[in-house]
Formats: C-alpha cells, sequence, structure tokens
C-alpha cells in the first residue's frame, strides 16, 4: 500500500536540483496525490483509481514513483493487522498527549506508515485540545504563554499577545482544514 507523506495541500510537484528547479506535470502527476487523499491504497486499487482512468499502469507507476522520490507519498503496511497497530498506537499517543508540552517537537506513532509522526508544539496543542477553533486558539494561547515556548517572526522574538494570537489563528486554521483530516487517514487522529 502506499500513503500521502504530508497533507494533499502541502505536496509540491517542484523540486529545487543544482542544475535548477524541476517541475513535474501536473496532468501526469497529480491524479496520484488525488487518489491517495482518499484513503491508501495499493498499486493495484490505485491503477484502478477514478482519478487514473486516462492512464497506463506504466504511467501510474511512474507517477507513484515521482511523487515518492518528492517526498509526497511514502510505503504504507498493509491492511492486515491494521485494527492491533491502531490500537497499539493508540495507547502510545493517548500517553504521549497526556504528558505536558514541552519542546519543540512530539513524536506520535501511525499505524498506517508504521512510523513516527512530528508534530511541533502547537500542532501537538491542537491535537490535544479542544476541536472548536475559537477554543483551540484560546487554548493554545494560554498554553503558549505557559510553557515559556518563545514565538519568532522573521528572526525576531514575538513580544507581542495578539501577533502571537494571529500567528496561532494562521496554525489553527491550517491545523484545522488540512492537518486533522490528514492525521485521521495516517491514524493518529480520531
Amino acid at each position: 500500500r502506499f500513503a500521502l507523506a504530508r497533507p494533499r495541500s502541502s505536496c509540491r510537484l517542484t523540486e529545487k536540483t543544482p542544475m535548477g528547479p524541476i517541475t513535474l506535470q501536473v496532468d501526469a502527476y497529480a491524479p496520484v496525490l488525488d487518489a491517495l487523499a482518499r484513503a491508501p491504497m495499493t498499486f493495484a486499487e490505485l491503477a484502478r483509481a477514478p482519478e487514473m482512468k486516462n492512464m497506463s499502469r506504466q504511467q501510474v507507476r511512474q507517477a507513484l514513483f515521482g511523487m515518492a522520490a518528492l517526498g509526497n507519498v511514502l510505503p504504507a503496511l498493509p491492511a492486515s493487522g491494521d485494527n492491533a497497530r491502531r490500537d497499539a498506537a493508540a495507547r502510545f499517543n493517548k500517553a504521549v498527549l497526556s504528558a505536558p508540552a514541552i519542546g519543540e517537537n512530539t513524536m506520535l506513532a501511525s499505524p498506517l506508515w508504521g512510523s513516527g509522526v512530528p508534530l511541533n508544539f502547537f500542532d501537538r496543542i491542537f491535537l490535544g485540545g479542544p476541536r472548536k477553533y475559537s477554543d483551540a486558539v484560546e487554548h493554545a494561547l494560554k498554553a503558549l504563554l505557559s510553557s515559556g515556548h518563545k514565538l519568532r517572526k522573521d528572526d525576531k522574538p514575538v513580544e507581542s499577545t495578539e501577533v502571537a494570537r494571529g500567528m496561532i489563528e494562521e496554525r489553527a486554521g491550517f491545523f484545522f482544514g488540512d492537518l486533522l483530516p490528514f492525521f485521521r487517514q495516517i491514524g493518529i487522529a480520531e
């Protein structure tokens, strides 16, 4: 099976190389991302997906490998054993999220990938906090102020609570619109 390595909105078709940027054709590569945004799939399932209707198996394979090379797609564990892995990962992730948020990053377990998923300070706070946007922003702001964690903007410390709130609101929009659905797909959120 294969799965997205990041939210669909964060997937890229351009890569910088020593010879200059390489941009892949949207029509040839984006369908793989669009299909995997719905669910993890085996190669056979991917080749039959509606998004691939105008592509041969060889084109699908090339697009899949291209997306993996750019870090957009990862191998996923087989469907067999999903329930046991989800239960074990849920217990681990619950224990991690029940501890106070310290430091910059937290690592959770993805039962889909069989590996860790790094979360920054705010994503960890949002994942363990309220699901209503305004409540989540207030929760994150309180967590920031009580943690001693310092935000930086343009390489300078953020001193204003209102600037910090604006940065948190922006991240909350991305979290609830893109990251949370992705986290659900890879098994680290319900």
